[in-house]
């Protein structure tokens, strides 16, 4: 999908989606902005997509548990405990 565009409808912060309800991608940005008036848009973004980011399962992962106030209590990845500060 790099390199293609998506709409955002800014009043509703949701993407144009097809009839099934799946995201709706543009070839080029002027097909998008001709979409935009088509449906009457108020006011919305066209974002071209640069970068798809896909988890790589065997790369290592992190879990974090913050107490009440957000600090960073606990933390540990695929390799093991980083730090504990649990009570």
């Amino acid at each position: 999908m790099e390199g293609k565009y998506v709409i955002i409808d800014l009043r509703t912060m949701d993407f144009m989606k097809d009839g099934d309800g799946i995201i709706k991608y543009y070839d080029t940005e002027e097909f998008a902005r001709l979409v935009c008036g088509m449906q009457e848009l108020e006011n919305a973004w066209i974002l071209k997509l640069i970068y798809n980011h896909i988890e790589d399962k065997d790369e290592t992962w992190f879990k974090t548990i913050r107490d009440k106030d957000g600090n960073r209590i606990y933390m540990e990845s695929n390799d093991g405990v980083i730090f504990d500060n649990r009570k």
